[in-house]
């Protein structure tokens, strides 16, 4: 990483991403740690493919290896926009009432 504001900015997109992946059940600390360790172990596989296809594609077009902190970068990019769209998901019911 080359300065101070790429790590900031990193750093911010983790927070991001953390703070939307946690499934929050109210008074329940112990069923709120192990759903959101269950969400973010099942959605990262899919946030670390895309990120591989995506980068695979843009070396390939280029010629030029990406550097680690754009690669991180991009799959927290990926796994925040994975959250959002899951999160409406989860938010509108979309499968129906439970």
């Amino acid at each position: 990483m080359k300065n101070f504001k790429e790590k900031i900015s990193i750093a911010l997109l983790g927070l991001v991403y953390f703070i939307s992946s946690i499934r929050y059940f109210p008074e329940q600390a112990a069923k709120t740690a192990l759903e959101t360790t269950i969400h973010a172990l099942s959605l990262a596989p899919i946030s670390i493919g895309a990120t591989l296809v995506f980068v695979s594609i843009f070396a390939k077009a280029t010629g030029d290896k990406i550097p680690t902190d754009r690669v991180i970068r991009i799959f927290l990019t990926f796994a925040i926009g994975l959250e959002f769209i899951l999160g409406l998901y989860n938010y509108l019911n979309i499968n129906g009432p439970t």
